[in-house]
């Protein structure tokens, strides 16, 4: 498979545009490519009263605050010394913020709602750092109180070109030749120094920015001058996907509104060669001594509209000198839809700038363009500078007609020119923050949380996304912008209904000014929390609260985006080491990572556990006995001998009153099993010539087999699918999904249809209480969030004549990409007989087709360590048995002796206690005597598991 990569690529390049354009109505363009660090968590630090918000490749907070810092010689801070204040922190701190001073610049600061915001830059060898940052709050004090930093440490420095940029920019245009690209020469040539994380390091590269224009689309590129490489590539236009429908005649609202008439403000006549705007209520005044003849076109200040579906709107007319001229755009000089984006266009920003007077990002004449192409429906896409509305002539849903698709472009031209003119050179880089936040610029512009409401003909009150939504992350989360943005603006429509609609547009916006901003959806969400804090903050000190802070943590709770959003992953328990067992007495530690002190947060751990998979549960309250050095212990009285036992931890916030169910480690696990009181009585070695394995259906697609597990990786294609290498156990094969790469192609090795494997019989006729213990690991994306693969176990006790499901892999219970430990009790399903099967079964759902060769679900499985267990306690049989054997042991070996003829050795296994064979012997002369070497065993308890050939025994044995 791996010689087949440079076509692997090709193939996946042309599905990933088909694919955009068959879902999003997109017309053809380029892919975007980030170089995204996926393996990025999120770690917390408590330290001297500051909460630090680190992501693990870059090891800085990203986001930080805590009791505010002076900075020495330094008692107020005004426009003069804001520049000395902010690099002399930058010096005093260097350990802190873990940056180099002499790799810092100043970049630019505002003052806003009585706090600064200042964004600094990293700089080295005279370049700057693509995507570095450092934000600095700082109160009227000249103290900060809260900073982020975005900063790449690395001695692997290349920033000495090899080609110059023409020679970049054809490489990059190359990639795409049926394409024609328009430089944009101003904003393109220019050398940074490019991050890149590779092997969990960074390092930084020499590489030029070009800016570009593709049919209509705004691109920015990063284009390595070592090779010609493009290392990062983003479209600046913004789309808004949409059902295709007609609409009715739009209104003030929405296009249901009725038509009514109103100033026609900043519209732009010209008389003799000079220029006139009118005001806010349409009115201007002119000096004239003649009559004059004039043409009036849809143009301002603020607009400059171009018409090129339909023949555009103008009026002619005659201003009569020294009488009151009345002059009206209708339905005899133009169309309504051209009407209503210029004039709504005019609102927007006229309500933007009410309360954003300082920045200059929207002071410009922005090109308003009715697009005659047609990409497969009505759509509205913004590349900040121009808005655009396509597929005009399609009547099923009339977008233009409708102010808050509008609106919601403008909230991406706002998005991405805000965030350039702060000093992020891309914009705003996440995409659901991105579709979210210009949702909420919509609903809180009309004060409606439906965004579209109106725009579709056939039914007038279907809408496009509705901001009051119960939308939660990340259960919500599907990989799709638009979808994925309802939680953040959820958030902010909850903080409308708990405050005030001045407030709430307030915090939506100047939160922008932090640029909150990350590739990885939870540090962007908890990044925009933070702002949203820092925005409403009114003393310069967010550990004290401030005057909205329980709203906010409230509406952003709903969404699970609150500080809560770092518990979903943040329990410490490795089962390894943190359960202890003394008997029936089990206990357990937990520790989680605790996200915040804002505002006095306390959490409190609770233990739920099972002994029959959650029929029944039992749950263990915190306690101050069980919270030890910020840890938790639980301690279980078991009266069972043995069991299956089933936990989990919840966690509530004590401040708010959240409960989060079902914590998870960083790697995904919520729920754990835990045996004890069992010893292996049979294990499976996976000889191929014991099985049987089937297939149903089409015959493309991955083979179930026992084999060695193939070490391809598709994240290399952008697939988050990928095998593995076998578990903790001494063999290197598996029971696994599409090991034989066969002479198809590569997504062939995922499974297409059923496939099953038998298992070889097993004699379980005299188990007391037996389990079927096994590993499984699997691996899933779906591109129809609806398709499935699924995983089941069927047990028999028939020689597989009749079957029952006994097993299903949980998604949501099980860490993808991680080895889970199951179990099935046996007796709650077939009984105890000596013909028991049990079979692995791989089953595509109802949803799951496969196109031109391409699933919608690519999925990977394995099962590894089968075995069967049952408990260690001595049986009816065994008693009989139990005298017939002596074992000694010395500091080499152990010995086994057979007290009689009859009681022969056939075979000896060792165990330890938690049911790993230690080492086996064969007895095939029927000697009296087995020695097993110890091999460097620890002291402890181990279990010797003594067969005649028919029954067994088993034997607990003490090593000193």
């Amino acid at each position: 498979m791996k010689g087949r990569i440079l076509l692997i690529v090709s193939l996946m390049l042309s599905y990933a545009i088909s694919f955009a354009s068959e879902n999003h109505n997109s017309h053809t363009g380029l892919d975007e490519f980030n170089l995204s660090t996926k393996n990025a968590t999120i770690q917390i630090d408590n330290s001297n009263d500051w909460v630090k918000f680190e992501k693990s490749t870059t090891k800085k907070a990203y986001r930080a605050y805590g009791k505010p810092i002076s900075v020495s010689g330094y008692e107020t801070v005004n426009p003069d010394n804001i520049e000395e204040i902010s690099l002399r922190f930058i010096e005093e701190n260097q350990d802190l913020l873990g940056v180099d001073k002499s790799n810092v610049v100043f970049s630019n600061s505002n003052y806003i709602n009585g706090k600064w915001y200042v964004h600094l830059k990293q700089k080295i060898n005279n370049l700057l750092v693509a995507f570095s940052g450092i934000e600095l709050k700082i109160n009227n004090k000249a103290q900060i109180f809260s900073y982020g930093v975005e900063y790449y440490d690395t001695k692997e420095i290349d920033l000495n070109p090899r080609i110059s940029f023409d020679k970049a920019y054809l490489f990059e245009t190359k990639l795409n030749p049926n394409e024609k690209f328009f430089m944009n020469s101003e904003n393109s040539g220019e050398l940074y120094a490019f991050p890149i994380y590779e092997n969990g390091s960074y390092r930084l590269e020499a590489a030029y920015r070009a800016e570009y224009k593709i049919d209509n689309r705004d691109y920015s590129a990063y284009i390595s001058s070592i090779n010609g490489k493009t290392l990062f590539r983003k479209k600046l236009t913004h789309e808004l996907k949409t059902d295709v429908e007609i609409y009715t005649n739009i209104k003030e609202e929405s296009a249901l509104s009725p038509v009514i008439r109103v100033p026609a403000r900043h519209q732009t006549i010209r008389i003799k060669g000079k220029q006139y705007t009118t005001n806010k209520d349409g009115k201007l005044t002119l000096d004239l001594n003649s009559d004059e003849q004039i043409t009036i076109n849809f143009e301002g200040p603020w607009v400059k509209f171009e018409n090129k579906v339909f023949t555009q709107g103008k009026i002619d007319t005659e201003i009569i000198a020294g009488e009151n001229n009345i002059i009206e755009w209708d339905n005899n000089n133009s169309d309504i839809r051209e009407r209503m984006v210029v004039h709504h266009l005019n609102k927007i920003r006229d309500y933007y700038k009410a309360f954003d007077t300082t920045k200059k990002a929207m002071d410009f004449q922005l090109e308003l363009l009715f697009d005659d192409r047609d990409f497969g429906g009505p759509n509205a896409y913004s590349s900040g500078e121009t808005i655009g509305f396509v597929g005009m002539d399609d009547k099923s849903a009339r977008l233009s007609e409708t102010p808050t698709v509008l609106y919601h472009e403008y909230g991406h031209s706002i998005n991405k020119l805000l965030f350039q003119e702060l000093g992020q050179r891309e914009g705003m880089i996440n995409g659901a923050a991105n579709e979210g936040i210009a949702d909420i610029t919509a609903a809180l512009m009309v004060d409606d949380p439906r965004v579209g409401y109106g725009a579709f003909t056939a039914d007038p009150n279907r809408i496009i996304r509705n901001c009051k939504n119960n939308f939660k992350y990340p259960d919500d989360i599907i990989g799709e912008s638009h979808h994925d943005g309802q939680i953040i603006a959820g958030a902010f429509w909850d903080l409308r209904e708990l405050t005030d609609l001045e407030t709430v547009r307030n915090l939506a916006h100047f939160s922008r000014y932090g640029l909150p901003d990350d590739e990885e959806n939870d540090v962007c969400f908890s990044e925009w929390l933070i702002e949203v804090l820092v925005a409403d903050d009114d003393d310069g000190d967010l550990t004290n609260g401030t005057p909205h802070s329980q709203q906010i943590i409230t509406a952003f709770d709903n969404h699970n985006i609150g500080f809560d959003i770092m518990l979903r992953k943040g329990l410490n328990h490795n089962q390894k080491i943190d359960l202890l067992t003394n008997g029936n007495i089990i206990t357990l530690f937990g520790d989680i990572i605790e996200e915040s002190n804002f505002n006095k947060d306390s959490l409190e751990l609770s233990l739920i556990y099972s002994f029959d998979n959650f029929k029944t549960k039992t749950e263990i309250p915190f306690s101050v006995e069980n919270n030890q050095n910020n840890g938790f212990k639980f301690v279980v009285n078991s009266e069972k001998s043995f069991a299956l036992m089933s936990y989990y931890f919840n966690i509530k916030n004590v401040t708010t009153g959240k409960l989060t169910e079902k914590i998870g480690t960083p790697e995904g696990k919520t729920t754990f099993r835990y045996e004890y009181g069992f010893v292996e009585k049979q294990r499976e070695f996976l000889n191929k010539n014991e099985w049987e394995f089937k297939r149903q259906g089409i015959q493309q697609g991955a083979e179930l087999e026992i084999a060695k597990p193939d070490e391809f990786d598709y994240s290399i294609i952008g697939l988050n699918v990928a095998q593995t290498s076998d578990s903790e156990d001494s063999d290197d094969i598996s029971i696994v999904t599409g090991a034989s790469a066969t002479t198809q192609t590569f997504f062939n090795s995922v499974p297409f249809t059923n496939l099953q494997g038998y298992s070889p019989l097993y004699d379980i006729e005299n188990y007391y209480y037996p389990v079927l213990k096994f590993k499984t690991w699997h691996s899933k994306q779906a591109f129809d969030p609806s398709a499935d693969v699924d995983l089941f176990i069927y047990l028999s006790s028939d020689a597989g004549k009749t079957w029952k499901e006994a097993f299903k892999l949980d998604d949501n219970t099980n860490a993808q990409k991680n080895w889970n430990q199951q179990y099935i009790i046996i007796k709650d399903f077939v009984e105890n007989t000596s013909q028991f099967k049990f079979a692995i079964r791989i089953s595509p759902n109802s949803n799951f087709s496969v196109s031109s060769g391409f699933p919608t679900c690519f999925s990977e499985f394995q099962v590894d360590d089968i075995s069967i267990i049952d408990p260690s306690s001595v049986s009816s049989v065994e008693s009989e048995l139990s005298n017939q054997y002596r074992v000694t042991t010395d500091k080499n070996t152990i010995s086994i002796f057979s007290n009689s003829v009859s009681s022969t050795i056939n075979k000896v296994n060792l165990f330890d206690i938690n049911g790993r064979v230690l080492s086996s012997k064969s007895n095939p002369n029927n000697n009296e005597t087995v020695v097993l070497r110890r091999n460097n065993l620890t002291t402890g308890v181990y279990f010797l598991e003594i067969s005649n050939g028919k029954k067994s025994i088993t034997k607990q044995i003490l090593i000193n």
